[in-house]
């Protein structure tokens, strides 16, 4: 009734749920166990049966976005990297209760403003992209030592030497992980994506604390 022509929906990686192992694709057979993973998937299959010439839809399967909000007030300091740029602010140590050596994939927020972007411009007559489910991710997965380290060392970088101390809180260092790459190589064939890195995310989220 309003005219619109593209609907971008976000979903989620959960949606794979406990097919989340070895080379995760979009014909990976979604197995989620959750409500936030079961109610993406059923979103997705109400957006994708309403892809029309009228107006087309497609879906982006995002992994962790790690990404500066507008505003501080922003209610998204849960995210793990959110928390973490947040506790070296306030409490100048970076802690997690959880095993340091599993591993996530996480995307920088421009990576996907970037594949916004793209959509926003892609004629709706492009039946290779419309229609189409996409995974949005960094396709290399990182350890959560490894982003504490991450952030640790850009904390290092923007604030003169300033170290924040690390712990970890977990007493399971279990090095037995489920592994799993998201891959994203759909989506960078048919050039929606290419790959920022994290760092200058991580600063701006560590700026954003600095209140």
């Amino acid at each position: 009734k309003k005219g619109i022509k593209k609907i971008i929906y976000f979903s989620t990686i959960h949606v794979y749920g406990e097919a989340l192992l070895g080379d995760v694709l979009e014909t990976t057979l979604p197995f989620p166990r959750h409500s936030y993973g079961i109610t993406s998937r059923l979103a997705e299959d109400i957006v994708l049966q309403n892809n029309m010439k009228e107006m087309v839809s497609v879906v982006l399967r995002l992994s962790n976005v790690v990404g500066a909000p507008i505003s501080y007030e922003n209610k998204c300091w849960h995210l793990i990297a959110n928390d973490l740029c947040r506790q070296v602010m306030e409490t100048k140590t970076l802690k997690v209760n959880s095993n340091p050596n599993i591993e996530r994939d996480f995307i920088s927020l421009k990576s996907l403003l970037k594949v916004c972007l793209k959509l926003v411009e892609i004629e709706i007559t492009d039946n290779k992209i419309w229609g189409n489910i996409f995974n949005i991710s960094s396709g290399d997965s990182i350890s959560l030592k490894n982003l504490k380290n991450l952030i640790a060392k850009q904390s290092r970088y923007l604030f003169n030497g300033f170290n924040p101390e690390i712990k970890f809180l977990s007493h399971n260092n279990s090095k037995t992980i489920k592994k799993y790459i998201i891959n994203s190589n759909k989506a960078k064939k048919f050039g929606l994506l290419k790959n920022e890195t994290l760092s200058s995310d991580i600063d701006e989220l560590l700026l954003k604390c600095n209140k």
